[in-house]
Parts: C-alpha cells; structure tokens; sequence
C-alpha cells in the first residue's frame, strides 16, 4: 500500500486542471466552432431534403390514389358533400313509404333500396371493393361507429335476394330500414 507522503495530490490536481483548461480551450478554438458550423449546415441541408422528400412522396401518393380511383369506379369517387342532398332525401322518402305498404314486395324493395344508397355512400367515401359486402370488410371499424347495423341491414337485404323461401315481415323489414337509416345519419348522409 501507499503511503500518504508518496502520493502528490498537487500534481494529480494540476493535471487534471491542465486537461479541464485544455478542453475549454478547444471549445473556444476556432476549429470547435468550425465544426459546429459544418454540423448545422449539414443538419439544415438534412432537413429540406426530409421535408422536400415528404413533400414529394405525397404528391406521388395522391397522383397514385386518384389514378386508383379512375381505374377502380371511372373517376365517380368523390365526397358525400358531392351528391345532392334533395335527390338523396326523395329516395329516402320513397323507400320509407313503402314501408307503409301492405305488399310485402314493396318492404323487399325498400331495403333493396336502402342497401343500394348504402353501397352508393360507401363508393362515395372511397371505399374500395367489387361489391358491398368487400367494401364493408375494407371499413375501419373505427372510423364507422355503425358498421355492425349496416351488415345486419345488409343480411337482410341478402337473404331477400338470394333464398327462395324467405319471408319477410313488416316489422322486420322497419328494423332493417332503421338500421340503414342509423348508419345514414352517422354520416349526414340523409
């Protein structure tokens, strides 16, 4: 072990005093401020080239979604505000006073209806799919508070067009109009 007396505190203290002084001296350096100098035009150069590749791959994105959409529905996909509101609320009006109908064709037509301004809406919004059905599976549920109403309304419509024997109800055939009708609402869409 060593002893005190061997040990030169002093020096050991101007040392590393010598090495503080020493790398306060390069930060106040010319070259020290050189180098932050390269560094912060490099950054900023760093910088526009980030944002104008954000810029550009967005363009690229839009210019691909709308070439998308003319290939996939010729160019009809727009916005819910683009359909006339008058024309949409007359439809609905019909396919509620055929729910008033004693003809049960008449209830089969409403909702054979309602599914096709369902459909409409959902091609509208941008939705992707060769029928209603795959357009309802490429729905975020998130984004579509009533999508679990807009395929039981879509069951029935189903079952109305593709099983020989099925009968439906007047009472049946108001639940599944307002079903539609929650899901037309979500959207102000009537």
């Amino acid at each position: 072990m060593l002893s005190p007396s061997l040990i030169n505190v002093v020096a050991i203290f101007e040392r590393l005093a010598s090495y503080i002084y020493g790398i306060i001296a390069y930060f106040r350096s010319e070259d020290f401020f050189e180098l932050a100098n390269l560094i912060w035009w490099v950054g900023l150069t760093a910088s526009i080239l980030f944002v104008g590749g954000i810029v550009y791959f967005s363009l690229k994105v839009s210019a691909i979604r709308k070439e998308r959409d003319e290939k996939v529905f010729g160019g009809k996909v727009g916005k819910l505000e683009d359909i006339k509101e008058p024309a949409r609320n007359e439809r609905w009006e019909k396919i509620k006073k055929k729910l008033d109908s004693d003809n049960p064709s008449d209830w089969n037509l409403a909702i054979i209806d309602a599914d096709k301004i369902l459909d409409e809406m959902l091609v509208a919004m941008g939705h992707l799919g060769e029928n209603l059905g795959e357009r309802l599976k490429s729905v975020e549920p998130s984004d579509f508070l009533t999508l679990n109403e807009a395929w039981e309304a879509h069951k029935v419509r189903n079952q109305i067009a593709h099983e020989d024997n099925f009968v439906l109800t007047q009472r049946e055939a108001k639940a599944a109009i307002a079903k539609f009708e929650k899901v037309f609402q979500e959207f102000n869409y009537i």
